[in-house]
């Protein structure tokens, strides 16, 4: 696979957040978060936003949109955007899911992520175990603004945007354009938050694309969000598009991101690792990530900026990834057998590409996976423990 050359910004600054007790308020114009910005804590370390380059042509960077997008002149460029529509009240919750459930909604393809506590993605299973503490939606740079609904605040501390023309504070909401969602699921509040959006998350008219969606998926079902619109998950999209990853930055999403756009998120532990003090209260050289709470109810305003960058910044990738992975599935072609062409969505379908066999196969393969890793199976525990006495007879008599 050739490399490819050049230049085109990237960010990776995320965004953190104030405490609970704290809350933005509402106005007719973008919002600032310097007046909730109290002393910063100490021993708190977070990396600058960086910037690589790739060069792509126009038609490369357009041909990966849906073409809705494409006839606008969007770019797969690193979007400027930095307004943030933050729904932190059961009433703006509300608003945001009657604006989501228009009609002309059903068109567009909604990137989903959550931030979670109390679970390890890396060695635990999410089923029944976990929180959210947060979610964020993005469905690309156009046909969508969610500024008139909720909270809107404008991101002044992030590295890329410093760069960016700021908003006059004069500005009314109806000239800002928000594309970004995050709302915040913490406590009471939180949990009613979340029952308002169940509808929307439940109804199948609405698609829904995610990077690692059994986790996401595990995490919304404990809070009884049983997921429907299922489009996409970028993981399995790239698993598909080169099975070699592993050693070569595997399918994280910033990896991805780099590889095939050239810009996308920093680690997280890059951005909100903070140094372990020392018995005698100076900076160690340990370097720890608190967790998603943590930095969620994080009293410096300037961290709770770059938290919700941060997790809003997941969907903008998201997004950008799957057209991209798209685009890439849909230049490999693919020869179904006999058998597969009995497939009734097959039969309707003219295109015979690697997408196909994704949307067709792999896709809801990906959701029937998902939903037996949260049913399990049903197993003998007392003939399991007579196994297992065996076995460990049997190890013991090897060893001797």
């Amino acid at each position: 696979r050739k490399e490819r050359e050049g230049l085109v910004s990237s960010p990776r600054s995320p965004p953190p957040p104030p405490p609970s007790h704290t809350r933005l308020a509402t106005t007719s114009s973008s919002s600032s978060l310097s007046s909730f910005a109290p002393q910063a804590r100490q021993g708190y370390q977070a990396q600058g936003t960086r910037t690589t380059t790739v060069k792509r042509t126009k038609a490369e960077l357009e041909e990966c949109l849906p073409p809705s997008l494409a006839k606008r002149k969007f770019r797969l460029k690193e979007p400027m955007d930095r307004f943030v529509t933050i729904v932190r009240t059961v009433d703006e919750a509300k608003r945001v899911v009657e604006y989501l459930s228009q009609p002309r909604m059903e068109k567009l393809i909604f990137a989903c992520d959550t931030e979670t506590v109390n679970v390890d993605p890396t060695s635990e299973s999410p089923v029944g175990k976990g929180e959210i503490v947060c979610f964020s939606l993005f469905a690309g740079p156009g046909g969508i603004n969610f500024a008139k609904l909720a909270n809107t605040v404008e991101l002044k501390e992030i590295d890329i945007y410093k760069k960016v023309k700021k908003a006059n504070k004069s500005q009314s909401v109806q000239d800002i354009k928000s594309t970004r969602l995050w709302v915040d699921t913490t406590g009471d509040e939180g949990r009613k938050i979340l029952e308002v959006f169940k509808e929307w998350f439940c109804n199948e008219r609405f698609k829904k694309i995610f990077h690692n969606w059994s986790f996401d998926g595990h995490l919304l079902a404990n809070q009884g969000i049983e997921v429907a619109g299922f489009k996409g998950d970028t993981v399995h999209m790239a698993r598909l598009w080169d099975t070699s990853r592993q050693g070569r930055g595997g399918y994280k999403l910033s990896s991805l991101m780099q590889d095939l756009l050239g810009w996308g998120k920093t680690d997280m532990k890059e951005v909100f690792g903070r140094f372990k003090l020392k018995k005698d209260g100076t900076p160690g050289k340990v370097v720890y990530l608190p967790d998603s709470l943590t930095l969620q109810t994080d009293p410096d305003v300037t961290m709770f900026e770059k938290w919700i960058h941060y997790s809003t910044y997941d969907t903008i990738c998201t997004w950008y990834l799957y057209f991209s992975l798209r685009k890439e599935l849909e230049k490999m072609s693919w020869t179904p057998d006999a058998i597969v062409y009995q497939n009734e969505k097959l039969r309707t379908r003219k295109d015979r590409t690697l997408f196909t066999f994704y949307d067709c196969f792999w896709r809801p393969f990906g959701q029937i996976l998902t939903d037996m890793e949260r049913k399990g199976m049903y197993i003998d525990k007392d003939y399991l423990r007579q196994q297992a006495k065996i076995a460990e007879k049997d190890k013991q008599n090897r060893t001797e």
